[in-house]
């Protein structure tokens, strides 16, 4: 049987990329405040698909473990995938992304300036300023990390949805 969690860990990097490449076409700036975002909904999409094909395959039945495991392994395999691309693409197909993203950060802190007061922002500002906003293969794997573990949790609702066990069939 090919393991679905694979699979779709697979598709879920592979439309990740895409979905990162579309957005920076559009623009660098639209890439880096959306892609995050809009990448959610393919995450979910394709971990659910990864313990409800598992469930197929086991003739419509699947354990809660087994439906979050094959969800966990589809999302640590797609956060691998776009956080190696997200390294590459940083540091060797548009280095000046993290100029770019440093500007939008300090956009963001000007629109607070009414919420948090001058003082405030200007602290944060100077923060981001001294802040190297270029991706470092270690912040990619934190990255990579933070992106397994936020989708576990996620994964723990999956496998409460999908899970059916066959003990009470007879």
């Amino acid at each position: 049987m090919k393991n679905a969690g694979v699979n779709n860990g697979v598709i879920i990097g592979l439309a990740g990329v895409a979905l990162t490449m579309v957005l920076y076409f559009i623009s660098p700036r639209t890439m880096l405040t959306w892609a995050d975002w809009l990448s959610y909904p393919i995450f979910i999409f394709f971990m659910w698909k990864a313990a409800n094909d598992t469930k197929k395959a086991n003739g419509g039945f699947i354990s809660f473990g087994d439906a979050l495991v094959q969800a966990i392994i589809a999302t640590a395999i797609g956060a691998i995938i776009i956080g190696l691309f997200r390294y590459v693409h940083y540091n060797f197909i548009d280095p000046s992304l993290a100029d770019t993203a440093k500007e939008i950060a300090m956009e963001a802190m000007d629109k607070m300036e009414g919420f948090l007061g001058e003082s405030q922002v200007e602290a944060m500002k100077e923060t981001i300023e001294a802040e190297d906003m270029n991706q470092t293969l270690g912040k990619s794997a934190i990255g990579i990390l933070a992106t397994t573990i936020f989708g576990s949790l996620i994964s723990l609702i999956i496998a409460a949805v999908v899970k059916k066990d066959n003990a009470e069939v007879v």
